[in-house]
């Protein structure tokens, strides 16, 4: 038994140590909005996963990728609905953050820019953190899709250890679909293009 302990200590101290410091970072960055973080918290993210896996989990294979956008179509879609049929919302796309683009920061972002960085700091480095190496390093199995919601809601916890806002933590059911994508398909890209959406609907419509 304690062997087996130990064996499992060794196996998962790694990636729950780089967990530590990326919550760390995030948690910093959330509450105190420091320009260099913004940059490298995404860069950490890809750099990590590089470094340990033998290959990225990103096939493009037709099936995963129509995975994805039903699950966009049956999760994210009610909630546009709601938002813009029921509650009368509308779609505008936020300010840029003075963190990401000081030149230009207060400016509406332009729907391209906005998409692509969403894409490529946000949606594409946490799922090859989260789903590609966190999950896979902890079985990729039912309880590690649990367990890495819980750990993608605590990277995105600022607000609510700030101000009590509990919206953040809502992150853990969307996580919940995005780590079901990936345990379906070892493969990010589905889970990539629900996070995108799910972040596009969620920032873009008011």
């Amino acid at each position: 038994m304690k062997i087996k302990i130990l064996s499992m200590l060794r196996l998962y101290t790694p990636s729950l140590s780089w967990f530590v410091v990326v919550l760390s970072l995030c948690l910093v960055q959330q509450v105190y909005s420091i320009r260099f973080l913004f940059w490298s918290i995404p860069a950490a993210l890809y750099l990590i996963p590089a470094y340990y896996l033998r290959r990225l989990p990103m096939p493009p294979k037709s099936a995963d990728i129509l995975l994805g956008v039903l699950g966009c179509v049956f999760f994210v879609l009610p909630f546009v609905l709601i938002k813009v049929v029921v509650l009368k919302g509308s779609f505008a796309f936020p300010l840029i953050a003075g963190a990401a683009f000081p030149l230009i920061a207060g400016a509406a972002a332009p729907p391209l820019v906005y998409i692509l960085t969403l894409l490529m700091v946000n949606a594409l480095p946490e799922e090859l953190f989260f789903r590609g190496y966190l999950q896979e390093s902890l079985g990729n199995g039912p309880s590690s899709v649990v367990i890495v919601s819980v750990l993608f809601a605590l990277c995105h916890s600022g607000r609510f250890l700030i101000s009590g806002d509990v919206t953040p933590l809502l992150t853990f059911f969307p996580s919940l679909m995005m780590g079901w994508l990936y345990l379906k398909t070892s493969n990010i890209l589905p889970s990539t293009l629900f996070h995108l959406v799910a972040n596009l609907a969620f920032t873009s419509i008011r």
